[in-house]
């Protein structure tokens, strides 16, 4: 869900008093794990 959409939902009283934080991946470990799900399924 975006952050946008999220805001939508809960009304933006509410936003404004939520705590945001982000985790940002390793991007080695990104792509690896992009690579394993877009071939998952070849054999």
């Amino acid at each position: 869900m975006s952050a946008r959409l999220a805001r939508d939902v809960v009304g933006p009283g509410a936003w404004r008093d939520y705590y945001s934080f982000a985790i940002e991946r390793n991007p080695r470990d990104a792509v690896v794990s992009l690579y394993y799900w877009k071939y998952k399924d070849l054999p």
